[in-house]
């Protein structure tokens, strides 16, 4: 099997009053996330229009490392954390078209 650089774009809103706290938290995701063997970029973004909204941009170099961060000691802390901040969450997968 080939294995194809992985980009994951991930959307989530906070709760009510919970941006700020959650921006936090993903700082601190998005820091430790850059460390980890198979990515290449791990971006956080706020929206202008709503700074409740978050996206993350990630590209990975496939789905084994994908699996490794989702499955990670640290990626499980910050899952107990945040979870109690998010209000809704999409995650999509693409690898490139060409």
């Amino acid at each position: 099997m080939t294995s194809k650089a992985l980009v994951v774009v991930a959307t989530l809103t906070a709760k009510a009053r919970k941006g700020a706290e959650l921006c936090k938290a993903f700082l601190e995701l998005e820091r430790h996330s850059r460390t980890e063997e198979g990515c290449i970029k791990y971006d956080l973004h706020q929206s202008i229009e709503d700074p409740d909204t978050f996206l993350f941009y990630e590209i990975w170099t496939g789905e084994e490392a994908l699996a490794l961060h989702a499955d990670s000691d640290f990626m499980n802390a910050s899952r107990k954390i945040t979870r109690e901040l998010i209000e809704s969450a999409v995650l999509q997968k693409f690898h490139l078209a060409s």
